[in-house]
């Protein structure tokens, strides 16, 4: 147990080194930024494209965003637990 928690601080810092390599080298810091974030993500889209009506209600707009980003984090953390545990 303790050997796996080493494990997975390492793996995640290994992670953390990586990504930061790939911002400080890139040109364009932001897209490199969100590519990683495209990357962690799976690509998965932030707002249901189907309801575009609501981009017109900009409260709507940053609650969606608000609760997309919100679980951003939990579902890394819940992913990578996995990831962990299979490898």
């Amino acid at each position: 147990m303790k050997y796996c928690k080493i494990l997975s601080s390492v793996i995640r810092a290994a992670k953390k080194m990586y990504y930061d390599s790939l911002i400080q080298k890139s040109t364009n810091k932001v897209k490199t930024t969100w590519d990683i974030v495209k990357s962690l993500t799976n690509n998965k889209t932030v707002i249901n494209k189907t309801n575009t009506q609501d981009f017109n209600n900009t409260q709507k707009t940053a609650n969606a965003f608000n609760q997309y980003f919100s679980t951003v984090a939990e579902k890394l953390i819940k992913n990578s637990s996995k990831e962990n545990y299979t490898n």
